[in-house]
């Protein structure tokens, strides 16, 4: 797709991009939070209402929020889009996006490496509504295009996969899709811009779980998706009326940590490294993930499409997830928790968190193995890090 390239670059753009909504009065470093529900009404704005819905009036906050849009326009130029709609949570946007893109009888090809709950969406409910999905492991190209020869509506992975980060071929998976009228979304919530943009590579909508990397502080449940403005109304569209629509006050606080997006993600990419080789050298570790690592296996892929690190490693301890439980309750640091990509390091099973809900034979086929722990670095003292680790290992050995 044609790649709208922000004004700034991009710590300038998360700082900076935006509307200011202040009029003739004061005019504020902050953008101010418009709360209201509704907006007065003028013959204007009951003429754009009957002509295009109110794309151009601001009437009622579930359809537009100056807030939010203003947080729109600042992510879309992040990831050099067009257009983006923000979310209720990371879900809402998956499950709104997907299920706008893929018209009742139409085909979704997936990866089978998926978020847990994106994994039972499209399992167990994405059927209900008249869509047929196919799953295909992420790095077999063979198998992709001949799941693509009967022209489905749209192909979906996740740009490092939750929590094994096997590497999607953004370019090569984006040509095949676009060779049969197929269009690419892919969710890059464990690649927020900094680390990757995957429309740079073709793809035509990416997600994120703004909840994460965007927002970084634990406190927003949010979603976002990022395209051409063409697609993305379709979206939007959709989220008006499924009432997945973001409030303005998480909009906001989402706007507070896109500021800080650049140099918290530099950060936590480059703890995360440090911790990667630690483990690596550690004996009762059978094995660790990472893109920096030489054993890593998709290292020339992420050198090909650019990535600039990552800031989850996963690994996988001896005895199983009864000393990965004792192991991580443990520790005084880093914190016991699901979720990741805030600005404290998050700990988990994935076996019991993000994948609880896929079955035992199916973590087992995409390689969480029992022990297998997700660390979501944060950007504490690589140091205070590495002793807490340490200790953990050492008490549970």
């Amino acid at each position: 797709m044609k790649q709208i390239r922000p004004q700034f670059e991009l710590s300038t753009t998360a700082v900076s991009q935006g509307r200011r909504f202040a009029g003739s009065g004061p005019r504020p470093i902050v953008d101010a939070i418009y709360t209201s529900v509704n907006f007065d009404l003028d013959d204007d704005d009951y003429r754009d209402i009957q002509e295009t819905g109110g794309e151009r009036s601001w009437y009622y906050s579930r359809n537009r929020n100056p807030t939010v849009e203003s947080v729109e326009e600042k992510i879309a130029a992040l990831e050099g889009a067009e257009s983006a709609v923000l979310f209720s949570s990371g879900m809402a946007a998956i499950t709104t996006t997907l299920l706008s893109l893929v018209p009742p009888g139409g085909t979704l090809v997936a990866a089978e490496e998926l978020y847990g709950e994106t994994s039972a969406f499209l399992r167990q409910q994405f059927s209900d509504f008249g869509r047929t999905v196919r799953f295909v492991a992420v790095d077999d190209l063979a198998e992709w295009k001949r799941q693509l020869a009967d022209s489905p509506s749209l192909i979906f992975v996740e740009s490092l996969s939750n929590p094994m980060l096997r590497l999607a071929n953004l370019t090569a998976l984006a040509s095949l899709a676009h060779d049969v009228g197929a269009k690419a979304v892919v969710d890059a919530t464990f690649t927020p811009p900094p680390m990757l943009k995957p429309l740079e590579h073709g793809f035509d909508v990416v997600l994120h779980s703004a909840t994460k990397y965007l927002n970084g502080h634990s406190d927003v449940t949010a979603g976002v998706a990022s395209g051409k403005k063409e697609t993305i109304d379709l979206v939007r569209q959709s989220s008006v009326v499924f009432g997945s629509t973001l409030l303005p006050q998480g909009a906001a606080l989402l706007d507070r940590g896109l500021k800080t997006l650049v140099i918290r993600t530099e950060r936590a990419c480059l703890n995360a490294e440090i911790i990667a080789d630690y483990l690596e050298s550690k004996s009762g570790v059978e094995a660790v993930t990472h893109p920096t690592i030489g054993s890593y296996a998709d290292r020339d892929l992420a050198d090909e499409l650019g990535l600039k690190g990552a800031a989850i490693v996963t690994f996988c301890v001896s005895g199983g997830d009864d000393r990965a439980s004792r192991l991580i309750a443990d520790l005084s640091v880093i914190h016991e928790a699901s979720s990741l990509g805030s600005v404290e390091s998050l700990a988990c099973l994935p076996s019991r968190t993000s994948h609880s809900a896929v079955s035992e034979g199916q973590r087992q086929q995409l390689g969480i193995l029992p022990g297998t722990i997700r660390l979501s670095v944060g950007i504490e003292d690589s140091s205070d890090l590495l002793e807490d680790l340490e200790a953990a290992l050492q008490i549970t050995s």
